[in-house]
């Protein structure tokens, strides 16, 4: 799942995610340095990976649900039976199964990823535990929101809020985060243990990571006497980073 400035990654048990510099990017890939005809010298990009891991749950694999109309094509190495085309991506990933009569959705709105757990027993909600790997420091809040801290930044996951069913009729509760040993659960009021089903409804905000998956620009087009058509340019998206916290790549302009 995109970001401007890093990307989400679904694991079986986890959701990895890894953050880019923003400033530092928006300083060393400005288009008006690439338009001036500028280049910079080799530059260190500093990035931190943070894993949302979900504790005792059962390994699952994430499903795509509503895929998009347009698809992207693949052509990465000298492999080509490790090609793909007409990948179409998934505006809503879910978890089904992670821990007994639970869905967890994941959907993405401008720079807020929305997920939503989706609980048929509401004793689950003792079941749900979590923590942040590679994360420099997370806590909780004043106001009830969840802070993760990296060495580039913070995210965060807003104060949750509760509602269920009983007998066909709406039933909103309050909820909040408690923490013990960097480990994460959620709390509700007595109600939610009554009701017939339940949807635990945080937030993750990526206010200065957000945005589209790649950044690129078109420096160069041609064609040969065979009717083929070359374009030259320079494209920067994030991949998937073997380990957490924080890391480093660099940055060379081409010759």
């Amino acid at each position: 799942m995109p970001l401007k400035y890093g990307g989400l990654f679904f694991e079986d048990d986890a959701v990895q995610i890894v953050l880019r510099d923003a400033r530092h990017l928006e300083d060393l890939h400005g288009h008006d340095m690439h338009e001036a005809g500028l280049s910079h010298e080799a530059s260190v990009l500093k990035g931190h990976a943070v894993r949302l891991k979900f504790l005792n749950a059962t390994p699952t694999v994430a499903k795509g649900l509503k895929p998009t109309e347009f698809y992207h094509n693949y052509f990465l190495g000298n492999d080509s039976s490790t090609w793909r085309g007409e990948v179409r991506p998934a505006r809503k990933l879910t978890y089904d199964g992670l821990y007994d009569n639970s869905i967890l959705a994941f959907g993405q709105t401008g720079s807020h990823v929305k997920y939503q757990w989706h609980l048929s027993d509401p004793s689950v909600i003792d079941e749900i535990a979590w923590m942040y790997e590679g994360a420099t420091k997370s806590e909780i809040n004043p106001e009830g929101a969840l802070i993760v801290h990296t060495s580039i930044g913070t995210f965060l996951e807003s104060a949750p809020v509760g509602w269920g069913w009983k007998d066909g009729e709406r039933v909103d509760f309050g909820m909040w985060y408690s923490q013990e040993h960097g480990v994460f659960r959620f709390k509700t009021e007595a109600i939610a243990r009554t009701l017939d089903s339940l949807v635990l409804d945080p937030q993750l905000i990526f206010t200065s990571f957000s945005g589209s998956l790649t950044d690129n620009w078109g420096f160069s087009a041609t064609y040969d006497d065979q009717g083929r058509l070359y374009g030259a340019g320079v494209a920067f998206a994030t991949g998937y980073v073997a380990s957490t916290g924080a890391f480093q790549t660099t940055y060379n302009d081409p010759p």
